[in-house]
This record gives C-alpha cells, sequence and structure tokens, in this order.
C-alpha cells in the first residue's frame, strides 16, 4: 500500500488524487474558456479587473462556508483589501450574462421579475428594512433583491440577467414618466418600475414581453410596464373582476355607445365568447379558457386565461385566471410562459445568485 499512490474513497468508489484533481480541473478549465468569451465583449474593462473577475468566479464555486471577504482572501490568491475595492466598482452584469442567451433564443421568451428575500441584521447595513419573505409568508426585517432572469417555455429553463437591491429611502429628482401617475412615486412598485426604467433599452433588445407574480398585477406596475414599452404576464386574483366587451352593432340614440356585456362569473364562463382547448404535461391534463375582457382593476382591455387543473388522483383544483396583455398571445403561450417562471426560483439559492445551465455558472452580486 505504500507504493501506491494515495486515494480517496467515497461509499464503495476509489478514486485516485489525480483524477479527483483532472475533475475539478476540467470544469474549471472550462468556467474561465466561457468567462474570457463573455468579458472579450466588454473593452471598457482592465486587465486587474478581468483577472480579478476569474478569481471571485472560482472561489464562489469551490469555496464552501459562509463567503465574505475575509473568506475569500483565506481561500484566494488576492488580499482582503483587492476584493473590498473590486467589489465597490460598477460591472454591467447585464451585458455579461446576454453572452449566454444564445443558445436559448426562442420564439416563446420572456423577462421574468421576482423579489427574493434575504434575512439579514444590523444597524449599518445599508438597505435593510421591512420586506415580504414568501418562504415565511410574512413580513420579516432583512434585505431585498430584484432578480431578472430570461426564462424559455420550449426549453423550460432560464439564464439569469441581473439583481439589484431593493432601497425603500425616497428617490430625489425628477421622476420617470412611469411613475408619474402612481400615488405614491417611491413605494415598492415604483422602486421596481425605476429600476426597470434605467435599463429598458437593454431589455427591449432582448425582448418585449415581462411576466411577474400576482403581485404586479397591479394597475400602477400594469400602465408604467406599459409606458416603457413592454407587456405583461401575470396572474389575477381568484376574485378578479372582469367584464365582457359589447362587439354588437352600436344603438342609434344618444349618449356614449355601449362598452360592456355583463360581469364574468369565473364559476360560469359564457362558452359563446371564451374558447376552449387543453393542454397536457405529463399526467396532468389542463383545461383552458381564454378571452379578451375588460379587467376592471387595470382598466384595460387584457387576453385572460382560465385554467382548471385536471388530475385524475385529486379533486379539481381552484380556478386560476392569468392574464397578458398582448392581445395577439395564444392561451397556451401565457399559460406556458407563466410556468416557465418558476425557473427564476431556483436561480436564487445559498444567499447568492447562481445560475446553472448546460454547465454554465454565473454571478451576480447585488
Amino acid at each position: 500500500m505504500k507504493n501506491l499512490d494515495k486515494c480517496l474513497i467515497f461509499s464503495n468508489l476509489v478514486v485516485t488524487t489525480q483524477l479527483v484533481t483532472c475533475m475539478k480541473t476540467k470544469p474549471l478549465i472550462q468556467l474561465r474558456e466561457m468567462i474570457a468569451a463573455a468579458l472579450s465583449s466588454m473593452t471598457n474593462l482592465g486587465k486587474s479587473f478581468r483577472t480579478f473577475i476569474f478569481e471571485t468566479m472560482e472561489l464562489y464555486l469551490t469555496s464552501s462556508g459562509r463567503m465574505n471577504f475575509t473568506q475569500m482572501a483565506r481561500c484566494g490568491r488576492s488580499c482582503e483589501s483587492r476584493f473590498r475595492q473590486n467589489f465597490k466598482k460598477p460591472f454591467d452584469w447585464l451585458s455579461f450574462n446576454r453572452h449566454f442567451l444564445s443558445p436559448m433564443m426562442g420564439h416563446r421568451i420572456a423577462i421574468a421579475i421576482d423579489p427574493c428575500f434575504i434575512p439579514k441584521a444590523g444597524k449599518k447595513t445599508p438597505g435593510v428594512d421591512w420586506f415580504w419573505s414568501g418562504c415565511a409568508g410574512a413580513i420579516k426585517h432583512g434585505l431585498e433583491i430584484l432578480g431578472l432572469s430570461v426564462v424559455d417555455a420550449d426549453a423550460k429553463d432560464a439564464v439569469f440577467l441581473k439583481a439589484e437591491q431593493t432601497f425603500t429611502s425616497k428617490c430625489r429628482g425628477r421622476k420617470p414618466k412611469c411613475t408619474r401617475g402612481m400615488d405614491d412615486p417611491d413605494s415598492l412598485t415604483g422602486w421596481y418600475l425605476r429600476m426597470l426604467c434605467r435599463i429598458n433599452k437593454q431589455l427591449l433588445s432582448i425582448c418585449n414581453l415581462i411576466v411577474a407574480d400576482a403581485y404586479f398585477s397591479k394597475e400602477s406596475f400594469v400602465t408604467g410596464i406599459k409606458e416603457l414599452g413592454f407587456n405583461i404576464i401575470s396572474r389575477f386574483r381568484d376574485d378578479a373582476s372582469l367584464k365582457y366587451l359589447y362587439r354588437g352593432p352600436k344603438a342609434r340614440k344618444r349618449g356614449r355607445p355601449q362598452k360592456f356585456a355583463g360581469k364574468v362569473d369565473l364559476k360560469n364562463l359564457d362558452m359563446n365568447i371564451f374558447k376552449e382547448e387543453y393542454s397536457v404535461d405529463d399526467k396532468l391534463v389542463y383545461k383552458l379558457y381564454t378571452a379578451d375582457v375588460w379587467a376592471v382593476s387595470l382598466g384595460r382591455e387584457v387576453r385572460v386565461v382560465i385554467v382548471d387543473y385536471l388530475d385524475t388522483g385529486k379533486k379539481t383544483q381552484a380556478r386560476k385566471v392569468f392574464f397578458s396583455t398582448d392581445l395577439a398571445l395564444s392561451a397556451r403561450d401565457i399559460f406556458d410562459i407563466y410556468r416557465t417562471r418558476f425557473q427564476l426560483e431556483f436561480v436564487f439559492y445559498d444567499k447568492h445568485i447562481i445560475m446553472q445551465s448546460n454547465l454554465s455558472v454565473n454571478l451576480a452580486t447585488a
């Protein structure tokens, strides 16, 4: 045994140290090549900052335990002050992560947005406030980041674009057009719109469709999104107020023309207006009802998709109401794109933003 190479034993598998080194090295070489290709299009970066990006990415993938500047200096090749100084410098993560979009640029893509709560305590930490935590189902004290990713309904995958920390302090200066109609432009909804306004040209170059959860199905956000040039896919509450649009001939009398033809009863749909179709996914069968109706809460015409979840082993669940401001989208596209939004949840992991797709991993810091 003394003359044999040292080995590592995992369960019943015996792996030599030479093989383990090769297993660790090949993914890192692949990672360096991918990072170098993404950085090649960014001409305003110095050589020192490029090497810092390489080292930081490798540390996040190979180090375990809590990550801070002290720990990174222990495991890395640079001192603690270098990490502190470079993390203060701005970096265009959106342009960097766009390099990884080329393999998944399908025709059914959308930009998914979702806030993520990070537990954090400290009187001196910037941005600490009370935010909604979806895991806890309550408002908690900590930090929040807004994550953006491109989701592909055909590939059922997501590529992360950017994360930005949420600040609840009042914004000084002139308010953008997308927030002028709001009662409180300094609210969380106003902050989300201002963040999207700063990068809307870059996002529009990818696609003009935003997908978000039911929190964003409010008039102030939808109006602001339309002002920025986007359409949105989201979900209404189960008791959403909808009205049928009057499509008949105009009455020959004075007064305002008839606009509505009654209220939509979600439990008893008018099948002369709604179209019915089915969508099958593995063992689940979805019944879709679609029509163009008037959303009272949004004050605009939208295309709604009402979904019944049919499972032979369970009772039929409550109907869910999805909508899109793009009236040209089909019912299946709206439903599939909204379901793919949940791929963004896999991007949030261990208080860091990690994108894992086709053996590519990108770091994004808030």
